[in-house]
């Protein structure tokens, strides 16, 4: 089956409201191991709704379309899809009682304005909003059954939850449970990262993708049915592969991860690298103590202001600025270790260079915690001072 998303809205086509929608949605569907196959917007322009829906639904056998079911001169879906589908606009009273008694409930008098929202395709069945007054439907257009939402993010996603997933998963033959596992990989290139793939053999309804987004490298193993003992035996696979690189899984959150192993135990941060930035990545999941950001070149006599005996771990990111690298220091009184490392990374986006040595020094305070080797970096070298 192909399925599609439909966006409408000129704040959703101008930029000026990002489309968190259909990323959302996509997100859900692939859950239920479904792929679609194209996204769409269009503006406002009635006419525009129309021929779009007209268009696609000759090619889709699902359509979700969100947006255009508010009560203002802007909101156009519902009667574009009736004119799509060669069908009249008619009132519908069930809806009209509903839009009633949600202004009762609030002691609001209801807006002649918002009895629009109960005018849908004479064809349509409705789909309940909890929510709010914009009334979802459903209806057959040419080769496609058509699910209308309104472009709240609130109420979409209940009436998505509540009312059309379970549709789907009664309706939709041969839905298969897909699964996502996700590795965060950093100081790899892309293609390098792909060429380790190619070295791997995985199970046809097991694929790989890959998502880059500086200084971070995701990698993405989606699984469409596949059986438990498949999915470990691939991922083991991969971790082989990537175990120089891998910074997490599942769940990008370094912050978090560190924070299970330290605790609530205070720490003390000198930064003279990231301006600040590793503090800030770290200060919602870590009891910190002391922080200061100071700029290069590095003063000796600064770091001196933060005493590492008044906390139980230190971290210190100094720039080496002769050689445009950083010297980590992380100090740990709970463990009793001392870790210094030397990174030195190639870095081809100059303006993510914090970005990337604060990912370096989350990586390696991570690894250290875990008890795990060096990172062999690909895009960089880390050396550790023994």
């Amino acid at each position: 089956m192909n399925f599609e998303i439909i966006s409408t809205g000129d704040e959703v086509i101008t930029g000026l409201t990002v489309d968190t929608n259909a990323a959302w949605l996509s997100t859900e569907l692939l859950s239920l191991g479904i792929q679609p196959r194209f996204r769409s917007t269009c503006g406002d322009d009635p006419d525009d709704i129309c021929n779009l829906i007209k268009e696609r639904s000759n090619h889709a056998d699902v359509i979700f379309v969100n947006g255009g079911l508010g009560p203002t001169t802007d909101d156009n879906t519902s009667a574009s899809a009736a004119k799509a589908a060669g069908v009249k606009l008619v009132r519908h009273e069930e809806w009209v009682k509903k839009i009633e008694a949600w202004h009762a409930k609030r002691n609001r008098p209801v807006n002649p304005v918002n009895l629009k929202q109960a005018d849908l395709p004479e064809t349509a069945v409705m789909i309940d909003n909890p929510n709010g007054t914009a009334c979802g439907f459903s209806m057959k257009i040419n080769r496609a059954l058509c699910f209308f939402t309104p472009g709240v993010p609130h109420e979409f996603k209940s009436m998505y939850r509540d009312f059309i997933k379970p549709y789907l998963i009664k309706h939709c033959p041969n839905l298969q449970l897909t699964e996502v596992k996700r590795f965060f990989c950093f100081g790899i290139p892309e293609s390098d990262l792909q060429s380790r793939m190619n070295t791997l053999n995985f199970p046809t309804n097991i694929i790989i993708g890959y998502r880059a987004s500086y200084p971070i490298m995701e990698l993405k193993l989606i699984s469409h049915g596949a059986q438990k003992d498949e999915i470990a035996e691939a991922c083991k696979k991969i971790r082989e592969q990537i175990c120089g690189v891998l910074v997490c899984e599942d769940n990008f959150d370094c912050a978090d991860l560190i924070a299970k192993k330290i605790g609530t135990a205070e720490v003390n941060i000198f930064d003279s690298m990231t301006s600040g930035q590793i503090a800030l990545n770290l200060s919602e999941s870590l009891n910190i103590k002391k922080a200061l950001a100071v700029k290069s070149p590095y003063d000796p006599d600064l770091e001196k202001i933060l005493d590492e005996k008044d906390c139980s771990y230190f971290i210190s990111l100094l720039n080496q600025e002769e050689n445009k690298a950083m010297r980590l220091i992380f100090k740990s009184k709970i463990a009793n270790i001392t870790k210094i490392f030397n990174v030195a990374l190639n870095i081809t986006i100059k303006n993510k260079s914090k970005d990337a040595y604060t990912l370096a020094a989350l990586m390696l305070i991570l690894r250290v915690l875990n008890k795990e080797e060096i990172p062999e970096l690909v895009i960089g070298e880390i050396s550790e001072e023994k």
